[in-house]
């Protein structure tokens, strides 16, 4: 699957999962910004000297805190992964069964 095609398929899940078109660009966006945050956490925080810095480590904690915030503001079914090898958002919709039992089913994963 080329990433055209991807694209569309995450805004199909994200349309089913009840967004409309100026909000599924939105969660893309923020989807992709929380992937960057995750790899410059696992690729640790140095300044120009090689020492850590504290500084940026604690903005980004603060940014991903608001994005996460804001994303659950759209998508209130919405699990965050937070390993920079995968997709940042994987969506989640209620369903019941015929004995009217509820469970999340996953829709689909977004990578932004």
């Amino acid at each position: 699957m080329n990433r055209t095609e991807e694209i569309i398929e995450q805004s199909y899940n994200l349309t089913k999962a009840g967004l409309d078109l100026p909000h599924v660009r939105e969660v893309f966006k923020l989807a992709r910004r929380l992937h960057n945050i995750h790899e410059r956490q696992c690729n640790g925080y140095p300044d120009a000297k090689g020492n850590w810095d504290e500084a940026a480590q604690l903005k980004d904690e603060v940014l991903e805190g608001k994005i996460k915030a804001a994303i659950k503001a759209f998508l209130p079914s919405v699990e965050f992964q937070d390993d920079p090898r995968g997709a940042p958002l994987v969506i989640h919709e209620r369903v019941s069964d015929s004995k009217g039992r509820i469970a999340d089913r996953e829709v689909g994963r977004v990578w932004g």
